[in-house]
């Protein structure tokens, strides 16, 4: 299970090269800004949601395009921990890619004398959830369509990574900012409780796609 893991990160590493030097730019430009602390969480939220969304795609796209599930359903290994291995890169992408920008914004606060915040747990955690959430309900339609699927997925999360900073604009603009100050200050004073929640969604809704996905897998012939 591990090599399967270990071989999505092998097909990514030109992706991974290119997210190193994004990273730094984005951590450099918040880290330069006059609203720095903000700017770099919300960098941090958009660089790891980006590039775990175009690391997956890119990796599930390549495995379609070279017919490797026909090789990989030929290892020595059950269908469950392929599907398994898939759950968990959601996972190594997600920390791989909010660890390295972290490491930017520690070296820009270091070159430009800056004070933004490096890693926040809380901010990681919501990254995480939104992650295991969005694409444990993506695998199912994966693993019955395949690329099919893949190309709308691609299509559907371009547009929505192009339309979401307008929309949560706009929304912000409508929102009573009392409210959300009062649900911010509640989060800070129930942090345990509000991350606990959140994690449990994440992992319900993560373990019912996995059997979900395992069960389409299994019935599934490759054509």
């Amino acid at each position: 299970m591990i090599n399967l893991i270990l071989k999505d990160f092998k097909i990514i590493k030109r992706i991974i090269f290119l997210g190193i030097a994004y990273g730094f730019l984005l951590a450099f430009i918040g880290t330069k800004s006059i609203m720095e602390g903000t700017l770099n969480q919300g960098f941090s939220t958009f660089y790891t949601l980006f590039m775990t969304y175009f690391s997956l795609i890119y990796a599930n796209g390549y495995d379609e395009k070279n017919k490797a599930n026909f090789f990989i359903r030929s290892l020595p290994i059950s269908k469950g921990h392929i599907v398994i291995s898939k759950y968990i890169t959601i996972a190594a992408y997600t920390i791989f890619y909010y660890v390295l920008f972290s490491i930017s914004v520690l070296i820009s606060n270091i070159v430009l004398s800056g004070n933004s915040t490096v890693f926040d747990y809380r901010i990681f955690i919501i990254i995480l959830v939104v992650n295991m959430v969005v694409y444990g309900l993506h695998y199912p339609f994966y693993f019955k369509y395949g690329a099919k699927f893949l190309q709308i997925f691609k299509m559907v999360g371009f547009l929505v990574i192009f339309i979401i900073p307008s929309v949560f604009t706009r929304m912000i603009k409508s929102i009573d900012k009392n409210r959300v100050i009062e649900f911010v200050n509640w989060t800070k004073d129930n942090q345990q409780i509000f991350a606990g929640f959140l994690l449990l969604i994440a992992a319900a809704i993560t373990i019912i796609t996995a059997l979900l996905s395992i069960r389409i897998f299994n019935n599934k012939d490759m054509v």
